[in-house]
């Protein structure tokens, strides 16, 4: 979640940032041709946190816990920031077009227990058609998922917490399939990638030549995983990160982006690009959507999507390139 100097950052995983960030917005906002895009685009947040994820590995117990201490407070302090900021909007645009503002016992314990984020926090009615305007949920589960981690650095590479960790996870898919939020998505989307996240990098380190002479191999399982994916969304009809094959296929992806990996040769341009435009197009794409269709009534022809990012780039970019100067002249 923090910038990165450019000796640390991966070429091939600042590429990949770019392509799940689109399909995030993809999840949430209609574009022509989004249902089919709809499987490997939940891979997306899998993505993110295992970006997170590798970046926590290090050999050292100690360092792993001041890395995972540091993300921690990174994770809380954009939730916090981001949730009041947004919440704040949305009371006003409730007013505005007149909605309830009662909160529920429910809203609270969604909020502080279970997802980080509610429906009286997020929801907003505008003309008769309902917009969410946030997805915070990834920050505070990543959050809860980190603290976790922290509490078990002394045993992250056991192999008995790996096959606990894995159980768990399929357990919580499997009461989920059909009832979606019986599980919080702490457990069931966003613990268990930032651990792989972090796995991967030690696999990496141990057998990184035999992953990289064998990388067709790699390409072609991935390249069936994906095909899982689109079988089980057909033949089951999958709601969200409830997904079997999300796992394997999330991890296969990732590790096959890995071993594509360049440091900034050829790709030097893109250390111009702040780490954070990425999470900004995560964080207000459907506010933005919310207030370009809903409040002003924009007609995008089926091209909402591609539109929404093609502008919180350009803005976040802009905005994050101006402070990043700044501070280089103080």
């Amino acid at each position: 979640m923090q910038e990165k100097s450019i000796s640390t950052r991966i070429a091939s995983l600042d590429y990949a940032r770019w392509i799940f960030a689109s399909l995030v917005v993809i999840i949430h906002i209609p574009v022509i041709g989004g249902s089919y895009i709809m499987p490997i685009a939940y891979c997306a947040v899998p993505f993110f946190y295992m970006v997170t994820g590798y970046f926590l590995y290090d050999n050292t117990p100690a360092k792993i816990g001041m890395k995972i201490t540091k993300a921690l407070k990174n994770y809380l302090k954009i939730w916090v920031v981001s949730f009041v900021l947004l919440t704040s909007i949305v009371i006003i645009m409730k007013v505005i077009y007149s909605n309830p503002l009662g909160w529920s016992l429910k809203d609270i314990t969604d909020l502080f227990v279970v997802f980080g984020n509610c429906q009286a926090a997020e929801l907003v009615t505008i003309h008769g058609v309902s917009y969410g305007t946030s997805a915070l949920w990834f920050l505070y589960g990543g959050a809860i998922s980190l603290a976790l981690l922290l509490g078990l650095k002394r045993w992250l590479f056991s192999k008995k917490l790996f096959f606990v960790v894995v159980a768990l996870y399929y357990v919580s898919i499997f009461i989920n399939y059909r009832n979606y939020y019986v599980v919080p998505r702490t457990i069931s989307a966003s613990f268990i990638f930032l651990y792989v996240g972090m796995l991967s990098h030690k696999l990496v380190c141990e057998y990184g030549n035999l992953i990289k002479n064998r990388m067709m191999i790699l390409l072609f399982i991935t390249l069936v995983l994906i095909v899982g994916l689109y079988m089980e969304q057909i033949l089951f009809h999958c709601e969200s990160y409830n997904r079997f094959v999300l796992l394997p296929a999330s991890f296969s992806i990732f590790l096959a982006i890995l071993k594509c990996k360049t440091r900034y040769g050829g790709a030097k341009w893109l250390q111009y690009i702040p780490v954070k435009c990425t999470l900004d197009i995560y964080i207000w794409h459907r506010f933005l959507y919310a207030v370009l269709v809903g409040v002003l009534g924009f007609n995008f022809h089926k091209m909402d999507a591609v539109v929404i990012f093609s502008l919180l780039s350009i803005v976040s970019f802009v905005m994050r390139r101006y402070i990043c100067l700044n501070r280089c002249k103080l």
